[in-house]
């Protein structure tokens, strides 16, 4: 599915999930436009890109680091969900081969997304529970930033629940 809100252009797929060839249906979705701000959604989260011990993408789809670099080409930054806690990536130049960019950061401290080099944020604490962090991957060296219960235990918010 392609949104466009107010210039915001937001890709979403079965990417790992159900079907197949989602790199090519993100290159037609934004081959030609010149929006600044892209997003590629994604529901699971390859366990390299992850600060949790979490299960691997399992759906019936095919998972292919195509995708991810698919929307790094064209500086879309990668939203994802399912693990239970929270990781976002170093500024990328290569999902597949988990390359951060060589300069990520400006002199005054700010990230710049452009084509070809971009992030990935995995969002996802707002679920029943926050999962344990896993040591090992939340210290690779292209993940920035990242918490879970063992980082944060004050960080699980569940609204409408009583347990």
């Amino acid at each position: 599915m392609l949104c466009n809100i107010r210039g915001l252009i937001v890709v979403s797929s079965g990417f790992g999930q159900k079907g197949s060839d989602w790199e090519r249906y993100v290159h037609n979705s934004f081959d030609g436009l010149d929006n600044t701000w892209k997003v590629c959604l994604i529901h699971e989260i390859p366990v390299e890109l992850q600060a949790s011990a979490n299960v691997k993408p399992g759906g019936e789809g095919d998972f292919s680091w195509d995708y991810l670099d698919e929307c790094r080409i064209h500086g879309a930054i990668v939203m994802g969900a399912h693990t239970h806690s929270y990781a976002r990536t170093h500024l990328m130049s290569n999902f597949a081969s988990l390359r951060k960019s060589i300069t990520p950061y400006t002199n005054d401290n700010r990230m710049v997304v452009t084509e070809g080099e971009t992030l990935m944020v995995d969002s996802s604490c707002g679920g029943f529970d926050i999962r344990d962090l896993d040591e090992g991957l939340a210290a690779g060296e292209h993940i920035a930033k990242c918490g879970a219960t063992s980082k944060l235990p004050d960080m699980n918010v569940n609204f409408g629940d009583s347990r």
